[in-house]
């Protein structure tokens, strides 16, 4: 799966989750799926619901999140990924993976490559995000419009990447720590593994967050993973441990807040 090259503000993700849960729940054809979210009937025709509902209905299938098989549609996303908005969103990022002709993920990694959290200029202005972001090589390939910007804001904050100051206003903070808690809390196998080789803590990670690797450059840590393995440190749910003979250093980004070194070898989970 895959956030498509459509992606537009109108692509609200809270509207997708809606659409895909209604999917998973019965049999229904896309007609039946225009009456329940319009609130139409047969004879009735609303432009701006039917093309709201043309717009997700369209978006949520080129993502693969729903497909038509014999006349009816059906989705992978089963009734516990879809107990809430936030469950969907987390099995959704363990469902999509890496697509080198993919917007959404060439904004991704700019984002998380980014050091944008201690520009004052990084906020949700999205014609000011795009001035910097089409600089990058990556994203520059892509005709990117601050409505392409919007509708990334909207994702990235529902899948808990990022954070918005207020109502989606002032700053975008980094929050990745969100998604690492629950991470090891569905996985309550890797306290038992010990002390783990960061590369093999990295490998672990990306199973369910296929982006973890964009916060990779070589074994330096960029600075959104970096804030959230130290918060995590902080919270003592995690050591970062430091073995001069280990064979795989890895560096963190400089912190003010945290004062502890930003060499490390291995991670040990709580």
């Amino acid at each position: 799966m895959l956030i498509p090259n459509s992606l537009r503000m109108e692509h609200m993700p809270k509207m997708v989750y809606a659409l895909v849960k209604l999917v998973e729940s019965n049999r229904y054809t896309e007609n039946d799926l225009r009456k329940i979210i319009t609130a139409t009937t047969r004879n009735e025709y609303d432009d701006s619901s039917w093309d709201r509902f043309n717009l997700i209905h369209n978006f949520a299938c080129e993502a693969e999140m729903i497909s038509e098989k014999n006349g009816y549609y059906i989705t992978e996303f089963t009734g516990k990924q879809l107990t809430s908005f936030s469950e969907f969103t987390y099995a959704l990022l363990g469902k999509m993976t890496v697509h080198k002709d993919n917007m959404f993920d060439a904004l991704l990694k700019y984002y998380l490559k980014s050091d944008y959290y201690i520009e004052s200029e990084f906020t949700t202005s999205a014609s000011k995000y795009r001035e910097k972001a089409i600089e990058d090589v990556n994203v520059k390939r892509f005709h990117v419009e601050e409505d392409n910007i919007h509708g990334f804001f909207f994702w990235i904050e529902a899948f808990e990447i990022a954070n918005f100051e207020s109502n989606r206003s002032g700053h975008v903070y980094y929050c990745l720590e969100n998604l690492l808690i629950k991470y090891i809390e569905r996985h309550p196998e890797l306290k038992q593994k010990g002390s783990l080789p960061t590369k093999l803590f990295i490998e672990e990670l990306t199973q369910d967050l296929y982006f973890i690797p964009f916060c990779c450059e070589g074994n330096n840590i960029t600075y959104p993973l970096s804030q959230a393995l130290r918060i995590m440190e902080n919270m003592e749910m995690i050591d970062l441990e430091y073995r001069q003979d280990s064979d795989q250093i890895w560096h963190l980004t400089n912190s003010e807040a945290f004062v502890k070194g930003n060499r490390f070898s291995n991670v040990r989970v709580h």
